[in-house]
């Protein structure tokens, strides 16, 4: 995911969205956000890696052989102009 939108302005912030959904049961299990504000740098490549760690919540991520899938946005502000971005994860499953 890649901010293409904001061109070559200075780059205020980013912010990653993730969720993890329970595909089989049809509920998010948990969700975080990461990022934030930046430094600003001029004419400087940004090549940053954002981690996110998930605790398995309270009950487990589900049952035997149910379907999970991360869904993430991308949000990248530079001065006025917001770019989005989306991705989804391959399906996994649970295994107990």
């Amino acid at each position: 995911m890649h901010g293409a939108g904001v061109g070559f302005r200075l780059i205020a912030a980013i912010h990653l969205f993730l969720g993890v959904q329970n595909v089989s049961q049809g509920v998010i299990k948990a969700s975080t956000t990461v990022g934030g504000a930046l430094a600003p740098e001029v004419n400087t490549d940004r090549n940053e890696e954002l981690r996110a760690n998930f605790a398995p919540p309270g009950g487990g991520w589900g049952n035997d052989g149910d379907v999970l899938e991360v869904i993430a946005s991308y949000k990248v502000t530079a001065g006025v102009n917001t770019d989005y971005s989306t991705a989804r994860s391959d399906l996994f499953i649970v295994t107990t």
